[in-house]
Formats: C-alpha cells, structure tokens, sequence
C-alpha cells in the first residue's frame, strides 16, 4: 500500500483504532516477550518448515504472524503481558528480521497481510497482552547502485538520505550519526536517513504515528537510536503517542544515560554486561550493589525503574552459548525480572536455547514443543512472572533493596517478594545465610515461588535463608 492511497480522512477514520493507549505508566509493570516473528511459529494447520541451520539462517525460514498469534496461549501461559514483534513493514530481499525496510506502508508479504497483523493485535488484547513494534528510523534496506529513488514513496526522494555513502567510523560520533551502518555479510551499506531534512522528519513522524493508530500498537522498540541525532527524538516519540524503549548498543554507563531525556525507556546493556560478569563469568557479586549504585546516580530511580532488562537479545549471543550453567541462566533472569527495571525475555530462552553470534541466536522455536513447562527455566520464568503480578503495585512502585551479598551470594527484597541469586552454580553446595536488616515485622511468612513448602519467617527483622545447587530463590510474603 502506497502512502498517497491511505491519507484520505475517510480511510483513517474507517481503521480501527485498537491501542490501549499505553504510557509509561501502563508498560512498567509488564514482562515482555520478544520474538523473532519469521522464528518463532507458523500457523495452526501449516506444515513446519525445513530445517534454518547454518547459512540458511540469513534468510526467510517461514514464520508468521499468523504464527504468533496461534502460539499467544503458549506466551500467556508464562505469565508474559506484552510481546515485541519483529518490524512489520515490507523488506528488501532477505530482509527476515524486518530491518531493511523497502516500503514503509506495506506490511510484509512473507509475514502476512494487513489483516492478520490487526488479527494479532487483536487477540493479544483480548488475552489483555499489549503489543509494542519493532521500528526503524535510521535506514533502508540495502539496494543496488544505492539506487533510493527506486523505493516506493514517500522514501524515494534522495535528499531524504544522507550522501556521504561511506561506513561509519565509530570513534567519530558525528560519523555515527550520519554514516552509514555496514553490512558485513553482502558488503553493502544501508541507505541513511537524512533525519536532519524537513521532509523526511516529516515522512518519519507521520508513518510512525499512521503505524500505532492503524494497527493498534501499545508501544515502539527504536531500533539504531545511537545512529540518529539525539534532538530527533522527542518529536518521533510524540507522533507514535504511545510508549518506547529505544536500542542505544552501549554499555557505557554515560552514553545510554545521555539518551534519557530523548526516549522514554531504553534496553539496558549496562545490566546485560552485569550478568555476563556475575554469572556467565562468576566474579563477585558485589558488582550488582556498584551496578545498582552507578545506575541509579547517572538515570535517577525513576527512569532506571522502566529501563528494559535483558539477559539474551537477537544481537548478542545467548548466554548458554558461553556458560552451559542453567543454573546461572536462571540466577540472570531471576535479577532481570526482580531488580529495577521491565524484564525483557527473548523466545527461546525459556527452551534454553544456546545459540551463538547472529544468525546462531535466531533459532526456529518450532525445533521444540511449545510447552511451557517442558524445562526448568520455563517453569521458573512462570511462576515468578506470577508472583510479579500477585505482588502488584507493592512491587512494581518499590525498589531493589540489598540485604546482604558476599562473592557468591545477593540477598534483596523488593515490595512483598524476597530474592536470593547465587553464581555458586549447579556444583555448588547449600549456602545458609542468616540476613539482617529486613522492614517486615516478626512473623511474616514468605513461600517459594517453586515450591510453597519451602517458607522463610521473619524474626526480628532476620530471615535463614539456604540456596543449594545453584539455584535462585524467590519468595512472595504469604
């Protein structure tokens, strides 16, 4: 569908409009899922697809949305209330991930229709699960002789690019900016978008905005925000008038700071480069009270408190890949679900895949059943995804409190739930600990999230608390 056919007030006035209007205040709360849409499922009655190993992992392997949408009862049943898609929009060839967008008002073909990506929305909200979408405001697909003007309209005007043509140079940040991202694989760079250009600024905000309000979207993940110019935006965040969370690759502290005034939330890498030193790497865990402290000194605890923590992503190589442990994986996500900040669980993980650097990490989930208790870590992502929900607003609206942590060892409350995580890992022995300094008065009792036999009471502001076998605890006051 090309952008002139679709400016009509008749047309717009006639979509539905589906959005929950979701804000910050709405999304803080929510564990997300993301998927790789073209990964993740086929339709209910369709046959599986082939083997997406090795090379062939950098092309379509058959996922849909229609996929997504008959796999929601999988999703739900782990206690996820929003889910990431991939971009939706029509790409250049190869374009699996939805990255290399082609024509920015067409939904793409190998995904679906215009009418089973409303379908989709649809129903996650009837199942009350919110929708964010994956967007793209720095660049195109790649295409031959960076021939722009044969793209559909209205991004066919070459002013709407940046000229230079050349790679970017990281160590220059107006090059970061402005340059083009590389891509290794073809040996072709991506068209820039030139979003220090009028039109173009103009185009971006009106597609962003015609995208949420014609699908339905609750939210946008930014993809590529470090390589657009900071004062670009507000204005894009604004015209989708719903929540974001923008990618800035960084685990510089100071530099994803300086982006937090611009976007309302942002992955956060700083977190991820934690879990890879306590617990892919096992180094003391005092690292998580300096990461605490550091975070909350350069973001302030509001913004850090919607900051999206992940453990894997699509970018980077699943945790599993580097340290086999399921025991530390699930000391990872135990931290990225119950510290500061909006867990984000990317598919897959639950299934403990251990996918190495793209396209390892972009397994089909349809190489196992879509069982949510068919591992340990599936099984612990839904029950203390039950007890963020049970705990509510006492938890979402308090902070990561530390109790006690020694090398191998954190102990924090946040709101009514007590967590112990450990990188002892799954040789380790019992680790007992008598904690100190707790505000809940004597007698109050807590149960393991996995087994509500295992209760902890407090006695003078003290628990005994014990993790054996390298296994996280969390606790949910009875």
């Amino acid at each position: 569908m090309l952008f002139p056919k679709i400016t009509s007030a008749v047309t717009i006035l006639s979509l539905p409009i589906l959005a929950l209007g979701a804000g910050v205040d709405q999304w803080k709360s929510k564990s997300v899922y993301q998927v790789i849409t073209d990964r993740f499922a086929v339709a209910a009655g369709q046959s599986i697809p082939g083997r997406c190993d090795g090379q062939s992992r950098q092309s379509y392997c058959g996922g849909t949305l229609n996929g997504i949408k008959d796999k929601l009862a999988y999703i739900k049943s782990m206690g996820f209330d929003a889910i990431w898609i991939s971009p939706t929009v029509d790409n250049t060839a190869d374009g699996y991930h939805g990255y290399w967008a082609r024509d920015f008002y067409k939904t793409n073909p190998r995904f679906g229709t215009d009418a089973d990506l409303k379908a989709l929305i649809q129903a996650a909200h009837t199942q009350g699960m919110f929708v964010m979408a994956d967007v793209v405001a720095n660049h195109m697909g790649p295409v031959a002789g960076n021939n722009v003007a044969s793209f559909p309209p209205p991004f066919n005007k070459p002013e709407y690019f940046h000229s230079s043509w050349k790679p970017i140079n990281y160590n220059d940040p107006l090059s970061v900016e402005n340059d083009n991202i590389e891509d290794l694989r073809l040996h072709m760079l991506l068209p820039d978008l030139n979003t220090e250009n009028s039109g173009a600024i103009t185009e971006l905000n009106k597609w962003v905005k015609w995208l949420v309000s014609t699908y339905g979207f609750d939210g946008i993940r930014i993809d590529t925000v470090k390589h657009v110019r900071r004062d670009f935006w507000p204005g894009y965040v604004s015209s989708a008038g719903v929540f974001a969370i923008g990618e800035v690759f960084t685990s510089d502290a100071d530099q994803l700071a300086s982006y937090k005034d611009k976007v309302p939330s942002l992955l956060n890498f700083p977190f991820y480069n934690l879990c890879q030193a306590v617990f892919q790497q096992r180094q003391d865990m005092s690292k998580i009270e300096q990461y605490l402290n550091t975070m909350r000194q350069k973001f302030g605890q509001d913004k850090l408190s919607v900051l999206g923590n992940f453990v894997d992503n699509h970018d980077v190589p699943r945790f599993l890949n580097a340290q086999p442990d399921r025991t530390l994986l699930r000391n990872a996500l135990a931290l990225a679900m119950f510290s500061d900040g909006m867990p984000y669980i990317y598919y897959g993980t639950e299934q403990e895949y251990s996918g190495g650097a793209d396209p390892d990490n972009r397994e089909p989930l349809w190489y196992v059943p879509y069982n949510s208790t068919a591992t340990s870590t599936a099984r612990c992502i839904a029950a203390w995804n039950r007890v963020r929900k049970q705990a509510g607003s006492a938890f979402t609206n308090d902070i990561h409190h530390p109790v006690w942590t020694e090398s191998n060892i954190h102990v924090f409350y946040r709101g009514p739930v007590i967590v112990a995580t450990t990188n002892s890992g799954s040789s380790g022995g019992v680790i007992t600990k008598t904690v100190p300094n707790l505000p809940f008065p004597s007698g109050t009792t807590f149960a393991n999230a996995m087994d509500s036999n295992d209760r902890i009471t407090v006695n003078n502001g003290q628990i005994n608390i014990s993790v054996g076998g390298g296994e996280p605890k969390v606790y949910l006051k009875v």
